[in-house]
Parts: structure tokens; sequence; C-alpha cells
């Protein structure tokens, strides 16, 4: 193969990285609620709990923008345990040695009993929820809606 070749596939790569390299960064790395009580055992940092569902476009939105952000992605790797729990799963969880299921209530709709454990009251329905606790379980913040990558850079910064 010709140096010109090796220059011109290495340009290439290159500009395709360049290109598509934001939607090429994973998303980050999410503690399983299952393991959690184990990881802050062995890294005790306050909880952020990211709580959606598979229907809610503000959702999938955040999953998409807000949580692929670099300095987002940093923020919640350093600082806090990252917990993505979709409110509407019908897996049981466990969670602090207490097992919860999907509750359902109507056709086709239900929620998770772990929600009540974590403090969110039965019938709520705005998604998505964003829940960072500390290390004794007190509410850190709590909020319902959208967050856009700077104002959670904000609020992982007053952590």
């Amino acid at each position: 193969m010709s140096f010109k070749n090796r220059i011109f596939q290495l340009l290439i790569i290159l500009g395709i990285t360049f290109l598509f390299g934001d939607k090429l960064y994973s998303q980050s790395k999410t503690i399983n609620l299952n393991t959690l009580q184990q990881t802050q055992k062995e890294d005790l940092k306050p909880i952020f709990y990211f709580i959606h569902t598979d229907w809610c476009g503000y959702c999938k939105s955040m999953l998409k923008t807000t949580f692929k952000n670099k300095n987002v992605d940093n923020l919640l790797q350093s600082k806090v345990h990252f917990v993505k729990i979709n409110a509407e799963e019908k897996s049981p969880i466990i969670f602090n040695n207490t097992t919860y299921y999907y509750q359902p209530q109507g056709y086709k709709v239900g929620r998770h009993s772990i929600l009540e454990a974590l403090g969110i009251p039965m019938g709520t329905s705005n998604f998505p929820i964003i829940l960072i606790k500390n290390e004794k379980n007190e509410t850190l913040f709590s909020y319902s809606g959208f967050l856009n990558s700077q104002e959670i850079i904000q609020i992982l910064d007053l952590l």
C-alpha cells in the first residue's frame, strides 16, 4: 500500500470521527439497581436516579441528548452512581433486600412498586423524573420534566 493511500485512509477516518464523533460517544455507564447496595458499600456516592418510560418523548430526548454530553457523562461517572429505572418495568427488582414488582393498574397500564420505595407518590405520571439521594437515602433533589445538559451540569456541580 502506498504512502498516499495510507494518508488518504487516515484522513477519511479522521473526517468520520470529526463529523460523527459526538454520535459515536456512548451513553453514561449506569448502575444496576439490583447491585446498587453492593456498589454503595464499595464506593459511597450520592445516587442519581433517572426514572423514565418507553412512551415518554422527553425521556427519549434526554437519553439522546443530555446524557450523551461528554461533560454530563464525566460528572455522572465521577460524582454519583447513575441509575436508570423504567417506571413500567415488568421484571421484579431487588433493592435493599426487598423485592419490588410491577403493579398493573388497568389494561396495559401500570407502574413498578420501586417508585414508592424511592418516595415517588402513587399516581405520579409526569416523566422523566430526576431524583438524587444521598448516602443516607435522603432526597437532595427531585424534579419532573426535561433537563438539558447545562442544567444537569449545574445540579451535579452542587454535589
